[in-house]
């Protein structure tokens, strides 16, 4: 368990009470009375606890963000042979042991729980290369410090050998319980260096547990500069706005109806902004008379500087600037925490598809086009 958590520590209508709220039971033999029960949650380091109390604790746990996977600690001493590693979402959860704490622990609740020990079964009881894993991680941090480039290189071949099957594995186990949320942690734990284009290319093949869980809109989060809320939004009407251009113009989003419209978020000094400009010079060139507008939003503080990058990389599309920079209103209501951050709006005026960069932008654009 201890890989497991150094790896976490790294990515409508009435809502019934299960879905909101996880309610934990747990009873276990030999518990010391008032000892700390710790729930952590890694990705956005959530913490909340509860105190033992005749061998039992219990904990209601707010999961209107959606399930993710946490490590349950008894003690303030927070040994690894005192705590478990598991996925929660909106449910009920029941633990069952005779101890010492959660060893040989009986799991039960809601239907998440099988799904979990079904991953276990499948995943933490085989042989992954977990152990080689982190024996090539030591070596390639030795051959790195000493300067060995040839072993640097040959360290690495093995190593990717070994990503690369646990990720098929990963897919192939998600594919075959496409709608398990607790497939989410496979995600995090063998693609997370996977292309964005490949990660939102298997959610869509997948079902609303999986996409609709926090692990998940925390991953797309860090891949797309948009935050979770955004990810809520799809399918549903694009925020509006009202902005001016590098000429003086005033744009609204309506402006654009009837075509898809691809927003980029960007400033002139975001080197990864201007890297992609020329890409967004090739398809506005190739797909402005194919129904695709390109709208570029600077969040640039400094006007002057945002001109002179505008007109350096001879952008020629609608070129608009938020009114007070990484906090106008335009980045708030489309959620934007880090750039560049891309959405593409269908010719109704819905969000269609967040983060599309690079040649994931460019195979979505010819598909659709």
């Amino acid at each position: 368990m201890k890989r497991i958590f150094t790896g976490m520590a790294l990515l409508s209508g009435m809502v019934c009470f299960a879905q909101d709220k996880l309610e934990i039971n747990a009873e276990i033999d030999g518990l010391k009375e008032n000892d700390l029960v710790i729930f952590w949650r890694p990705l956005g380091n959530v913490v909340d606890s509860a105190f033992v109390k005749n061998g039992k604790f219990s904990k209601t746990l707010d999961m209107k963000e959606g399930g993710s996977t946490y490590i349950i600690q008894i003690g303030r001493e927070k040994r690894e042979e005192q705590g478990t590693f598991l996925y929660l979402e909106g449910g009920k959860l029941n633990i069952k042991g005779k101890g010492p704490y959660f060893t040989n622990a009986v799991y039960s609740g809601s239907q998440f729980v099988n799904d979990w020990q079904k991953l276990e079964k499948d995943f933490f009881s085989n042989n992954l290369g977990e152990a080689k894993i982190a024996e090539l991680e030591g070596q390639i941090s030795e051959a790195t410090r000493v300067g060995d480039v040839d072993a640097q290189q040959e360290l690495n071949v093995q190593l990717n050998k070994i990503t690369s099957e646990n990720s098929r594995l990963a897919k192939a186990w998600l594919l075959s319980n496409p709608n398990a949320g607790a497939g989410s942690y496979l995600i995090n734990a063998y693609m997370s260096n996977a292309a964005p284009g490949e990660i939102t290319g298997l959610l869509d093949k997948l079902g609303p547990n999986v996409r609709n869980t926090f692990t998940v809109k925390y991953m797309l989060t860090q891949m797309t500069g948009t935050g979770t809320a955004t990810f809520d939004k799809i399918g549903k009407p694009a925020p509006g706005f009202r902005l001016k251009d590098d000429k003086g113009n005033t744009h609204n989003l309506a402006d654009f109806k009837g075509q898809y419209v691809l927003i980029d978020f960007w400033a002139s000094w975001c080197k990864p902004c201007r890297e992609q400009n020329p890409l967004l010079i090739k398809l506005n060139e190739q797909y402005k008379n194919k129904g695709l507008s390109i709208v570029s939003i600077s969040i640039d503080e400094d006007n002057a500087k945002w001109l002179k990058a505008v007109a350096e990389d001879k952008l020629t599309w609608p070129q608009l600037i938020g009114e007070s920079g990484p906090t106008s209103q335009v980045a708030k209501d489309y959620n934007v925490v880090a750039i560049p951050a891309t959405m593409l709006i269908d010719k109704q005026g819905n969000l269609l598809k967040i983060g599309l960069r690079g040649a994931e932008l460019e195979e979505y654009l010819r598909k659709l086009l």
